[in-house]
């Protein structure tokens, strides 16, 4: 697979690549319980552009409790998610972590005399299948690794990473450390955006998968939520209520 560097300032989305089993079936099943569930097929018209797949992808864990993966990534006009049955999931030994090849895609709009081009780039994100959490999203040679035999160690023959790899460990901010560089931030002249850096981490879902509510986080995750509902996006804000088992007011329930 060719893999092209992206362009400054395109707006670039995500196309995954997933198990070729999914043409058949759209659930895969971990040895834990825990599923992945395909729907959404592209159209006859998205495809002959980007190839066959689904537009989106439902992590279930072994009590039901459902969360999708890239929320924050729709198809639209050829930007967007698209989840491609052509390549297969790679699991690891234990079933406990899963890597999914991913393309981040973009419609490059060029010139009035040029045709639109599609720009791409791989990624290999890795979900831990007990909690849902993707854990890390590595680009370049590492996604041209392999799971180790007999465990859990992502192997890629001839660089460093022989015996050791990043894809394992935790890449994005925690709870705490997020919430502490938003409000670090709110007495500088160019203040972050609570969004973005929720974006960062592959949104609010995935952020609570990873670190899930504790005594020790739980302050941070009811700013992040009175902040958010104070921006109007009410959606994320009733989504840490819940997970924080909060009564959500009926405004913020839809």
């Amino acid at each position: 697979m060719h893999i092209f560097e992206s362009i400054q300032g395109l707006s670039i989305a995500l196309l995954l690549y997933t198990s070729s089993c999914v043409a058949s079936a759209d659930v895969i099943t971990f040895p834990n319980g825990a599923t992945l569930a395909f729907s959404s097929p592209v159209t006859p018209e998205e495809q002959e552009k980007l190839g066959r797949g689904w537009k989106t992808a439902v992590y279930s864990n072994s009590d039901g409790q459902r969360s999708r993966l890239f929320p924050l990534e729709a198809l639209k006009s050829l930007n967007g998610v698209l989840f491609d049955d052509s390549y297969p999931l790679r699991i690891s030994p234990t079933g406990r972590y899963v890597v999914i090849d991913i393309l981040r895609v973009g419609l490059l709009e060029t010139g009035a005399e040029e045709t639109a081009r599609i720009q791409s780039r791989q990624y290999c994100p890795v979900l831990k299948t007990t909690s849902g959490c993707l854990v890390s999203n590595e680009t370049g040679d590492l996604c041209g690794g392999e799971w180790d035999k007999r465990d859990d160690r992502w192997i890629v023959h001839g660089l460093k990473y022989d015996t050791n790899t990043p894809m394992v460990q935790y890449q994005f901010k925690k709870a705490n450390t997020l919430w502490k560089e938003y409000s670090d931030d709110k007495y500088r002249s160019v203040r972050v955006s609570i969004r973005d850096l929720i974006s960062s981490n592959l949104g609010i879902a995935n952020l609570m998968a990873c670190d899930p509510p504790k005594a020790d986080n739980r302050d941070s995750y009811k700013n992040i939520q009175i902040e958010l509902q104070r921006l109007g996006d009410f959606e994320d804000s009733a989504y840490i209520s819940r997970e924080l088992g909060d009564t959500v007011p009926s405004s913020m329930a839809h």
